[in-house]
């Protein structure tokens, strides 16, 4: 999934209550909520619904960018919010610690005023997962259901629910197992990169059961080895099952769109990742990773799998996507969850 390192600032100017958003990318000033009034609200991106929702409830929504500006937006550069009177701020609800602003910046404003989305794992954005961090910041959103206490820390889920649309090819049409990741690599304590890595060497020696796909690989020379894909569910739809690792092992709650793909497509996933997934996700929708000693072991089961059990997966993974429990992973959750963080005290 692809999350833009966005912070939201609220703003009280002339008793207008307002909200500037700060994307990574500076070509994204002025355009990220250009249509969000001029659709239907189901047909709307996720960062319009937001900016809908939070129309409806009385706030403007603006972008700027705390980049280098281009020369003709030069003069926006005397709006941007940073430089204002803290008195004339509200709230800075920031999605995720950014890079590109010094955290001096941050750090300098009251902590009231302040609201951090934990988006991304400290695998990725090690720096807001520290002490030094929480202290300046009144409320801290996370996946992580440890830490939660309705106090300092709450929970948001991502937005990742999609409406399943199967296969078309019958279970014999279809090929056996695949890998749609891109190759990274870190030297965190928690990452299971590396164990992405070993499944594809395991599977290296079995070839016409396995494919993989992303960017990143092509310099290793996997002999299964496919290339990029420009549509990941479309191809999860040619598979029976899917390696699905999330980044980061031993956090709970984090359950990311990796699944949800594979139940979209109707892909049965191989999962590893969240360590309470069967609290969230019912264990008969996937194939836990940690039920196996090996690879061998796990190849044997999947072999072992008929027709009639791998369609039983995929009703249930059809149920469980309609449930009540699997609403809290759709964007309107999130929006939700957003704008209750910015109005609630």
């Amino acid at each position: 999934m692809k999350w833009f390192l966005y912070s939201l600032i609220l703003t009280q100017a002339f008793c207008v209550q307002r909200i500037e958003v700060v994307p990574t990318n500076e070509e994204h000033v002025g355009t990220l909520f250009t249509t969000a009034l001029n659709r239907k609200y189901e047909e709307l991106s996720l960062w319009e619904k937001l900016h809908y929702k939070l129309n409806e409830k009385g706030y403007t929504v603006d972008t700027t960018s705390l980049e280098k500006v281009p020369k003709k937006l030069q003069w926006y550069q005397k709006m941007v919010p940073w430089m204002r009177p803290k008195k004339e701020v509200d709230k800075f609800v920031v999605f995720n610690l950014p890079y590109f602003i010094h955290h001096r910046k941050i750090y300098n404003l009251p902590p009231d005023k302040l609201i951090l989305f934990q988006i991304e794992p400290p695998t990725i954005v090690p720096n807001q997962y520290s002490s030094r961090t929480y202290k300046h910041f009144s409320k801290i959103y996370t996946f992580n259901d440890d830490v939660v206490d309705n106090e300092k820390f709450f929970k948001f889920y991502y937005p990742v629910l999609r409406p399943y649309r199967g296969s078309t090819q019958t279970f014999e049409e279809r090929k056996f197992l695949c890998l749609i990741n891109a190759n990274k690599s870190s030297n965190h304590p928690m990452e299971i990169y590396s164990e992405r890595e070993e499944a594809v060497r395991f599977f290296e020696n079995y070839p016409g059961l396995f494919d993989l796909y992303g960017y990143g690989w092509e310099k290793k020379g996997y002999r299964n080895y496919k290339g990029s894909t420009p549509d990941k569910i479309a191809t999860l739809q040619d598979y029976r099952f899917a390696i699905c690792y999330e980044n980061t092992k031993a956090l709970t709650g984090y359950i990311t769109e990796k699944i949800f793909d594979c139940f979209a497509a109707g892909c049965v996933p191989i999962y590893l990742g969240a360590p309470n997934v069967q609290s969230e996700i019912p264990p008969n929708c996937y194939i836990d990773r940690r039920d196996f000693d090996s690879y061998e072991a796990l190849l044997s089961h999947l072999e072992s799998i008929d027709e009639t059990t791998f369609n039983a997966y995929l009703e249930n993974i059809q149920e469980f996507l309609k449930s009540k429990h699997a609403q809290r992973y759709t964007e309107d959750f999130f929006v939700t969850t957003v704008c209750d963080a910015i109005t609630n005290p």
